[in-house]
Parts: structure tokens; C-alpha cells; sequence
């Protein structure tokens, strides 16, 4: 049975960012800082993952892990895993990215410390 993913069910905002190292010095000689930079602002769908996927990965700890559902087209470069989300003011390390269906991918992401 395929898994699909109506239009109206991609009702939460997340953003996947990534830290960029400047080029260059500062007047004192040192590297400039890391900015951030926003890759995308996307629509999604969230779930927890189930006990049965929290046992079957062989977590042994707490992490809160959830899984962000996206439109593939509306991604527009590719998800590595040293991108993070942000999601309701918090940052999420992104885990595992695979297909959800044909046109959407599964980001799986747990809470930073």
C-alpha cells in the first residue's frame, strides 16, 4: 500500500538552514563568522515516530525524533544531512532523508541539545 500525502495535510512551516563560513578576515586578522543561510521555506507535515521505529532503530536514548513530510518540488537544491531544520523556534538535526511517496521526501530529525 502507497503512502500519499494530500495537499491540505502540509499545514505546518519549517525552514531548512545551513551555516556557511565566510571568506576573508576581520580588521583584528581573524576569520569571519559562519552565517546562516536559508536554503528553504517549506510546507510540511509532521509526525513522532512510533515505538515500533524507535525500537526497530535501537535508540538508546530520549531524543525527542520527529519526521517532517515535504514536497519534493518545492526544494530547490539537495538535503544533506549537515542542513538543519528549524521548526516552532527549535533547531532539528535532520537524521535520515529517503522518499516518501513520488512526490515527497521524509526528513527524519531529532531535537538539538
Amino acid at each position: 500500500m502507497k503512502n500519499y500525502i494530500q495537499p491540505g495535510e502540509l499545514n505546518d512551516e519549517l525552514m531548512i538552514q545551513r551555516n556557511v563560513q565566510q571568506e576573508g578576515q576581520d580588521e583584528n586578522g581573524f576569520p569571519l563568522p559562519e552565517i546562516i543561510e536559508t536554503v528553504a521555506d517549506l510546507y510540511c507535515k509532521v509526525r513522532t515516530i512510533s515505538t515500533k521505529e524507535y525500537i526497530s532503530a535501537g535508540q538508546q536514548s530520549t531524543t525527542l525524533t520527529y519526521k517532517f513530510i515535504v514536497n519534493r518540488d518545492d526544494i530547490p537544491m539537495e538535503i544533506t544531512a549537515d542542513m538543519y531544520i528549524m521548526y516552532e523556534g527549535d533547531r532539528w538535526n535532520i537524521k535520515h532523508i529517503h522518499w516518501y511517496d513520488d512526490f515527497h521526501f521524509e526528513l527524519t530529525a531529532s531535537l538539538h541539545d
